[in-house]
C-alpha cells in the first residue's frame, strides 16, 4: 500500500471549516432536492417500447440514452410508466426474437442452437431447460438411505407411490 501523502496546510484550511467543524450545516431550504438531479425524460418510456419492438435489449436500451442499466432499473423504480415500458419493451423484444426464430428456422443454414442458447438467456422464464425440483411445500427433496433395503422392498414402496427410487435412493415426493 502506497505511504498516505501529508496534507497540504491549503487542504487543511480548505476541508477545516466543513469537515472538522462542530456546526451543523445550515438547513436547506422548503423544496430543496438532494442529489444530482434525475435525467429521465418520460419521452423514454416510448423510446423502451420502439427498441423493444425491434428486438433491443435494456442493455441497447441503456446505451442508446446514455445511461448505465442500472440507471434504466433506478428510474423503474421511481417511475411506474417507466417500469410498464420496460416490461412491454420486453414482452415485444421476445415476440421479434420468436418471430426472427419462426422465419429463420425456413432458412436453410438457419443456427438454430446458437438462437435456441440466445433464447435461453434473454428469456429465461420462459426458455429455460433447467427446472427447479422441489419437495413437498417447496421445501428441500428428502432422501432415504436404502442400502439395507430388498429388491423386492423397493419394488413395493414403488408401487406404493412412496417416491421414485433411483441409483441414489428413494426420494420422497
Amino acid at each position: 500500500m502506497p505511504p498516505r501523502k501529508k496534507m497540504t496546510k491549503a487542504t487543511k484550511e480548505g476541508l477545516a471549516p466543513a469537515v472538522f467543524s462542530d456546526k451543523a450545516p445550515a438547513p436547506k431550504p422548503a423544496g430543496y432536492v438532494f442529489g444530482r438531479p434525475t435525467s429521465y425524460d418520460p419521452s423514454y418510456c416510448q423510446l423502451a417500447i420502439d427498441l423493444g419492438r425491434e428486438g433491443k435489449s435494456r442493455t441497447y436500451i441503456a446505451g442508446t440514452i446514455g445511461v448505465a442499466r442500472q440507471t434504466l432499473d433506478n428510474w423503474a423504480s421511481a417511475n411506474p410508466d417507466f417500469f410498464n415500458a420496460l416490461e412491454v419493451a420486453k414482452a415485444l423484444e421476445q415476440i421479434w426474437w420468436e418471430d426472427a426464430g419462426q422465419e429463420g428456422m425456413k432458412t436453410q443454414g438457419f443456427g438454430q442452437s446458437i438462437w435456441s442458447r440466445n433464447m435461453a438467456a434473454r428469456f429465461r422464464e420462459d426458455w429455460t431447460d433447467r427446472h427447479e425440483v422441489t419437495g413437498a411445500n417447496g421445501g428441500p427433496v428428502k432422501f432415504q438411505d436404502i442400502s439395507g433395503v430388498s429388491e423386492e422392498e423397493l419394488r413395493h414402496l414403488a408401487a406404493a407411490g412412496v417416491g421414485r427410487v433411483g441409483s441414489e435412493g428413494v426420494s420422497q415426493t
